[in-house]
Parts: structure tokens; C-alpha cells; sequence
């Protein structure tokens, strides 16, 4: 059995919580695993795959030292920090070695492929949001460094002595033209979920038909668009929502009738899946040119609660309904959009989520994982 070891040195308790325990899970299942986190993060994800049913055999743990906050100096602070462990880590490690990295910290692209182009370990290393910054000027001046640091690696011509991973077959395609040559050192698996088997609770009985976004609702995710849906629509007998926070114009959606759960509060997991379970329909407004390079883990919040999604139609949606079936309604427009909620009434279309339960489950996670180690 081949020693791994998993290296989650950026998160702290809630980054990425289902996908980093999911990735430990399908590592424990055919590794030795030595884990560099957190603790905040370890505990997080022990606690997460306990809730679920998920035994973890014994796990070597290495406590680091990770920042808490979210924005500004801790961030940055934290992204540093994070860079440095990813180094020594690599620097530290034996021969036979396999290196998991859950989150592709760009500061840390340079020095890990520099390294490894002596050392010649096996590194694997998950790339998500971030991507997006590869096409994108969007966001503040944490986002400039980081962008920089992605665009001067992966666009500029240089040999990678690393494998990465990203979370779709459209990412890859969408990846191409944009790294060119590079792409032969990616590859996909697509993103998994801790479903539950039956679903969340059943819905409470009410008259009203209920919408809501997943997540925090931000400029990236359609919040102007949204407001512009809301005058659109006709209200009468539909409720309208946001599990989630709102960065910013909360006033404009509080005035136009919309119930914010969240605003500037932390949802605990239960409570926020409870809130899915009692909306009728999911709500997401990635434009065509978001969500091209990385996958969205907020649609997996509606399938696991089987929620039909309305969305604007986007690369990685079309290619999810393409690939597992379709569970909802794309547009191309946010009139599109509104018109279709409008004829919408309590005689609900049944959409088959089995298909999706099924291929992005744990179980069938591990096994693409262990397949996809095993090649590189």
C-alpha cells in the first residue's frame, strides 16, 4: 500500500469542508495517509464524515498552524503561510511519496513545480475557483496578486513537473485554448457529494412555491441579476430567498420581499440544508462566462436536497444535464427566466436525480480517484 500524503494547508473550518473530507475519505480507502491540516479544518472533516456514516481507518496527522478569517491581512497572511508549508512538505518527502494537495494555491505554483522538477514525486494537486482568475479581472487586491501568479504560470511556456486535477470534463475543454499544450498535464473527475440517500426532509406543506439562491450571493453570482429577475416576475404566491449572505444592496432585496437566511451569520450545515429542503426550486444565475473553468458545488446543495434547479444556461450546467440528464430549466436570459417561473404552479415536473446520486457519490469518487493515481 503506497504512502500519501494530504495536504490541506489553506483551509480553515468551513473552505471547501465537503469536498476536502470527501477527498480524505477516497485517499483512506486505498492509502496510508499522512494528513497536514488544520485543526479547525481535521476536526471539521472527521465531523462532517462521522455525521454521514464515513469511517476513517488510523490517519497520521501533522497539526499546521492556519489563520482564521476571511478577507484582507488574515487571508493574505494565510495564503503565505499555506505556500510555505506546500514547499516544505514537498521538500521533506521521500521517494515513493504520493502528494495530495486539496487546494491549488497559486503562490504556491512556481515553487512546488521548480522543486519537483529535481525531486520527481508523484503530486496531484486540485484546482478550484480560483481557475477563474485565469480569465477574469474581477475582485480586489488579493485577487490581483493571485491572478498574477496563475497567469505568469500557466500562460507563459515552461515543462510542469506536476499533475493537476480539475472538477469536470468541460473544464478541460474550456482549458484548452487558454494553456495550450499544458492541458496534457490535466486531468478530470467530477465534483462529488456527501448526498443524502433519501434526500433531505420533505418539504413543509404551504400554498406558496418558493425559490432561493444556494450560497452567498455576490456580483460573481448573479446578485444584479437576480434583482433584475425580482422585477420581472410576478410575486403573487411565490416566495422568494437567499440561504445564504448578500455582500452587498441587501436593503434592495429586503425591499422587494426577499428572506435572506444568513446575511452576515455563518450557516450551520444542518440548518442550512433544512432551508434547501423547504424551497421548491433552485435558483442560479451564472452567466456564460462564469463557471467556464471551475465547478460549482452550490447545484450539488440543490440535487442532494432534489430540488429542480432554473439557471442561466452556462458550460458547466449544459454539461451536467447533458451528461447526467436534466433536472430543471436553462435560459438564456433572465426574461427567459422569468417567464417560465411565471407559468410555474404546484403540479411540479418529476426530474430524476438517481443518475447524478449515483456517479458523484463517495463511494464512486474513490474508486475514479484510486483509477486516476494509479495512471499518473
Amino acid at each position: 500500500m503506497r504512502n500519501v500524503k494530504y495536504i490541506n494547508s489553506y483551509a480553515n473550518k468551513e473552505h471547501h469542508e465537503q469536498f476536502n473530507a470527501i477527498l480524505l475519505f477516497a485517499l483512506n480507502s486505498y492509502f496510508r495517509v499522512k494528513m497536514y491540516s488544520g485543526k479547525d479544518s481535521k476536526n471539521n472533516m472527521y465531523r462532517t464524515l462521522r455525521e454521514k456514516g464515513y469511517k476513517i481507518r488510523n490517519i497520521d496527522n501533522q497539526n499546521l498552524l492556519v489563520l482564521k478569517g476571511k478577507s484582507g491581512i488574515p487571508n493574505f497572511i494565510r495564503f503565505l503561510f499555506s505556500a510555505l508549508y506546500n514547499l516544505l512538505i514537498l521538500l521533506c518527502s521521500k521517494k515513493n511519496d504520493i502528494l495530495v494537495y486539496n487546494f491549488n494555491n497559486p503562490l504556491s505554483l512556481y515553487s512546488l513545480n521548480k522543486v519537483n522538477s529535481l525531486l520527481k514525486r508523484e503530486i496531484l494537486i486540485f484546482c478550484h475557483g480560483e481557475m477563474e482568475l485565469l480569465i477574469n479581472n474581477e475582485g480586489g487586491f488579493l485577487a490581483k496578486i493571485l491572478r498574477w501568479h496563475l497567469r505568469c504560470f500557466f500562460l507563459k511556456k515552461r515543462k510542469l513537473f506536476i499533475k493537476y486535477c480539475v472538477l469536470g470534463d468541460s473544464i478541460i475543454e474550456n482549458l484548452k485554448p487558454i494553456i495550450k499544450e499544458k492541458i496534457d498535464d490535466f486531468i478530470s473527475i467530477d465534483h462529488p457529494y456527501l448526498f443524502e440517500k433519501r434526500g433531505i426532509k420533505e418539504k413543509s406543506i404551504s400554498s406558496r412555491i418558493s425559490f432561493a439562491t444556494i450560497g452567498e450571493l455576490n456580483d460573481f453570482k448573479g446578485l444584479d441579476s437576480y434583482l433584475k429577475l425580482l422585477d420581472k416576475v410576478d410575486k403573487e404566491n411565490k416566495n422568494f430567498l437567499v440561504i445564504g449572505n448578500v455582500s452587498h444592496k441587501l436593503e434592495e432585496f429586503e425591499k422587494r420581499g426577499v428572506i435572506v437566511k444568513g446575511k452576515d451569520n455563518f450557516i450551520e450545515r444542518k440548518e442550512f440544508e433544512n432551508l434547501i429542503s423547504d424551497i421548491d426550486y433552485a435558483l442560479y444565475f451564472y452567466t456564460k462566462d462564469k463557471y467556464k473553468i471551475t465547478a460549482s458545488g452550490a447545484v450539488l446543495d440543490a440535487i442532494n436536497a432534489r430540488k429542480p434547479i432554473i439557471a442561466l444556461k452556462n458550460d458547466y450546467f449544459s454539461y451536467l444535464f447533458g451528461k447526467y440528464g436534466q433536472i430543471g430549466y436553462l435560459f438564456e436570459s433572465i426574461e427567459e427566466m422569468g417567464n417560465r417561473i411565471d407559468l410555474l404552479n404546484d403540479n411540479k415536473k418529476i426530474f430524476n436525480f438517481e443518475k447524478y446520486i449515483e456517479e458523484l457519490s463517495v463511494d464512486s469518487f474513490s474508486k475514479k480517484l484510486y483509477m486516476l493515481i494509479s495512471k499518473i
